[in-house]
């Protein structure tokens, strides 16, 4: 399975991310050129100074089919949103096998609680794109979070019940 990393500006884990990513999915991973902006600075909603993610997927899904990879997905600095939240850690669409995610509220001084929140939030996302659903099981990298602590609190790899559907899809997790 191929996984594009697509940066929409200066992204500096994103080496240490496409490693995590590669060990946990046992995927190619391939960091994409900066996509500067792509005009994200243009669809700023200014009373919100946001982004909505919505805005995000065509552009990585055309990416995904230019490059001829299985799945992509956007990292951007930006806090997002999508209509009807305040704000979401990311996006993923089945369809256009991309999603994006967003590392404004991952922040931590602490460098290696910052890595595991972005990889969470990456694996979650991209698990979207292999058809996993949420997960009831709080540990699980499938769980939903709308919040920091339960971005925390979950691990960053599938639980024993989401691990099989994956597998069953054809994806081959390490564990």
């Amino acid at each position: 399975m191929k996984i594009v990393l697509i940066p929409f500006e200066k992204i500096g884990i994103l080496a240490e991310l496409k490693t995590e990513l590669s060990k946990i999915l046992n995927s190619d991973i391939k960091i994409y050129p900066d996509v500067p902006g792509a005009n994200a600075r243009e669809r700023v909603v200014s009373y919100r100074k946001q982004l909505n993610a919505e805005d995000f997927i065509p552009v990585i899904g055309k990416i995904v089919n230019n490059e001829g990879s299985g799945y992509a997905l956007g990292v951007t600095n930006r806090d997002l949103y999508v209509p009807g939240l305040n704000f979401v850690f990311g996006l993923a669409s089945l369809i256009n096998r991309a999603c994006v995610i967003s590392l404004a509220r991952l922040v931590d001084k602490d460098e290696d609680l910052y890595l595991s929140r972005v990889v969470k939030e990456a694996v979650h996302e991209l698990g979207h794109l292999f058809g996993m659903q949420h997960c009831d099981n709080a540990r699980c990298v499938m769980h939903f979070s709308n919040c920091l602590a339960g971005t925390d609190y979950k691990r960053e790899i599938f639980c024993k019940g989401c691990e099989p559907k994956c597998k069953k899809s054809k994806r081959i997790l390490k564990k």
